[in-house]
């Protein structure tokens, strides 16, 4: 689709390049190595990062470009923490979450260093991941949405 933008812009057809919203073959190239980047760092680093959360984010880069796919990111993280933060709280691990956190916090800030032990609790101790697939599927529509209705983001 991004490889024809400019096929479509030499032939007269704005409205079909419009509609279909590529923004160009090197703003795709960079959206997706950017975020196929992104999304390889989090899975070597650990941050639970799974091999449908890595396709799912580098095809959005690769559709929408390096800038769009930042406004669909910023809000899926978003999405993404107030969905963790209920799930916290219904697994009544909020407060315990919020303790660790804070603490970690601090130790980072001034002694350079993690001290505090997780807290054990074996039922859920192998649940690191949240799946990223619906946070960035709201986040896309909230963008888009917000587009349309002529707020840029």
């Amino acid at each position: 689709m991004n490889a024809i933008a400019p096929v479509m812009h030499r032939l007269g057809l704005d409205m079909v390049v419009t509609w279909l919203g590529g923004p160009g073959a090197m703003a795709s190239v960079m959206g997706f190595g950017a975020c196929a980047v992104l999304g390889l760092l989090g899975a070597v680093a650990g941050a639970g990062v799974h091999g449908g959360d890595l396709k799912l984010l580098a095809a959005l880069g690769a559709l929408l470009g390096l800038v769009q796919t930042g406004s669909v990111l910023m809000l899926a993280l978003a999405v993404a923490v107030v969905y963790a933060i209920i799930n916290l709280a219904l697994l009544g691990r909020l407060n315990a979450a919020v303790r660790t956190g804070t603490q970690r916090l601090m130790e980072v800030m001034y002694l350079k260093r993690f001290h505090t032990p997780l807290p054990g609790d074996p039922a859920v101790a192998d649940v690191t991941h949240i799946p990223m697939a619906v946070p960035l599927a709201i986040g896309l529509i909230l963008t888009q949405w917000w587009q349309w209705r002529g707020g840029g983001f």
